[in-house]
């Protein structure tokens, strides 16, 4: 039996197991280089197991139908959007993934996320050329959170942001208000909100409101905007933020 075991670009996969457990009649062979489309199927003619790094190397149908020898397709996670699934179905092919916790993700999140507020790229290429303490660092306590997606990833992110005193708000295509709680953040209106963020400063008129929220009634733009401030503003009375211009409409400030 060979198996094969692609996009090791690291080369550390025989590192990551104990291959040797491996029955005596089983080979294994490790791809450093990616495999372009075009010579996927002629290197991978001969294997009969297969294992996928997440969605580096795709097995649509096209492929999938050449290769006869292949029974076993293994993907690095649980989820490959690049495994046609039913395809290796009517082929006879077991697809079967790998644990994963998502903490990995979730530290180089919040590796970025410190890096950028304290500046700590900036600081070490300046401490490399003789000078200190060039830029002031912000603070996380106090600040808000935006997470696009509380799945699972999201969720854990969610932690660390409310261990570091920051107001979560959360919007996924599934999220309820009670699961958003349970998370310990705020499910926003995402429509309204993404488009003022992209536009801090601009003054939206209640009619640019309804029509990219979709709603149709004047009431329900202030009902929106009142739970848009709820989850946003520390004092949602006196907001900061998001303010009201009398006779205009409202505008987002961002710090």
């Amino acid at each position: 039996m060979k198996v094969a075991v692609l996009d090791d670009y690291q080369q550390v996969a025989f590192s990551y197991a104990d291959w040797s457990l491996l029955p005596s009649w089983v080979t294994v062979e490790f791809f450093s280089n990616h495999i372009s489309d075009d010579d996927l199927v002629n290197n991978m003619k001969d294997f009969d197991a297969i294992v996928g790094m997440r969605e580096r190397t795709p097995f649509p149908k096209t492929v999938i139908e050449k290769l006869p020898k292949l029974k076993l397709l293994i993907t690095t996670g649980w989820r490959n959007a690049s495994f046609d699934l039913e395809a290796a179905t009517v082929n006879g092919i077991t697809v079967c993934g790998t644990e994963t916790g998502g903490e990995g993700t979730t530290e180089l999140t919040w590796g970025l996320i410190i890096g950028l507020i304290r500046h700590i790229g900036i600081e070490q290429e300046s401490s490399k050329k003789g000078f200190w303490g060039t830029t002031v660092g912000g603070d996380l306590k106090g600040q808000t959170l935006g997470i696009l997606g509380l799945g699972h990833i999201g969720s854990l992110v969610a932690k660390v942001g409310i261990a570091f005193g920051m107001e979560v708000i959360a919007w996924s295509q599934n999220l309820t208000h009670d699961i958003a709680v349970q998370c310990g953040a705020k499910l926003v209106e995402k429509k309204v909100l993404f488009e003022m963020l992209s536009n801090p400063g601009k003054i939206y008129s209640r009619e640019e409101i309804k029509r990219i929220s979709d709603i149709s009634q004047e009431r329900s733009i202030d009902v929106m905007i009142t739970r848009l401030r709820q989850k946003i503003e520390t004092s949602p009375k006196n907001p900061k933020y998001l303010q009201t211009i009398r006779g205009s409409g409202y505008v987002l400030w961002v710090e």
